[in-house]
């Protein structure tokens, strides 16, 4: 609720510029020190990223990992993406945030081939229960503590048909749900994790993971083209 009285007018009312510069004063008065024209309070985190000025484009830290290579991907539990067996998708720091300074991480890469069972699991009790989907999460280490988050990107491998599937159409060793299969599908996931905390807090990296969720919908798949990166903006 607003701390400082001013006037109010209607349509076709005289103003006053005495009146006026009253208002303005007022508020003038009430929020100095209060508004920060570089808006770097901690409970907001809107940042000018981009410097038009040449050659600094990011106003701070940018880390950038990318390849067009593949990797095979055939386990079950969050291992990180390493393109080609060369290049990891991790972006490294160390990231230092200062109270209300914020890390934003983005990844994507292509799904460019799924492997599936030959026959297939049974009928679509497994896609109903999300074993038919591959996951991906970042990993986020710092000097004490390596953990999971802020969020998992699910896929799934299946597509439910609005309509029944012509007889004809259906491989006989698969029923309705696993002949619609999605392949060549681009992913990607983001995060925004911001320091929250009174104190500097440092971040060593991020990395990409992936996983199967279930490898008896999925044996493997093949990932290619990924990129993931980072920046920190600056005050």
């Amino acid at each position: 609720m607003s701390t400082v009285s001013v006037n109010s007018w209607q349509g076709g009312d005289l103003l006053s510029a005495l009146d006026v510069n009253n208002d303005l004063t007022a508020i003038e008065t009430e929020t100095i020190g209060l508004l920060n024209p570089d808006n770097t309070h901690t409970e907001w985190c809107t940042r000018q990223h981009i410097e038009d000025s040449f050659p600094k484009v990011f106003n701070r830290d940018h880390d950038l990992a990318y390849s067009d290579l593949t990797q095979l991907v055939n386990w079950n539990t969050f291992t990180l993406i390493t393109l080609g067996g060369v290049t990891p998708m991790r972006v490294t720091g160390p990231y230092v945030l200062e109270p209300g300074q914020v890390l934003r991480v983005h990844f994507d890469i292509n799904v460019n081939d799924l492997q599936f069972p030959t026959p297939a699991p049974s009928t679509g009790v497994g896609a109903a229960n999300q074993d038919d989907c591959y996951e991906f999460a970042f990993q986020i280490t710092t000097p004490l503590l390596t953990y999971y988050g802020p969020c998992t990107a699910t896929y799934s491998s299946s597509t439910f048909p609005r309509d029944p599937v012509p007889a004809s159409y259906i491989i006989p060793f698969r029923n309705q749900v696993n002949l619609h299969l999605r392949k060549k599908q681009r992913v990607n996931m983001s995060a925004v994790i911001m320091n929250t905390s009174g104190a500097n807090i440092t971040i060593s990296n991020v990395e990409a993971h992936v996983r199967i969720r279930d490898l008896a919908w999925i044996p493997s798949l093949t990932l290619k083209n990924g990129e993931i990166s980072a920046m920190v903006a600056a005050y």
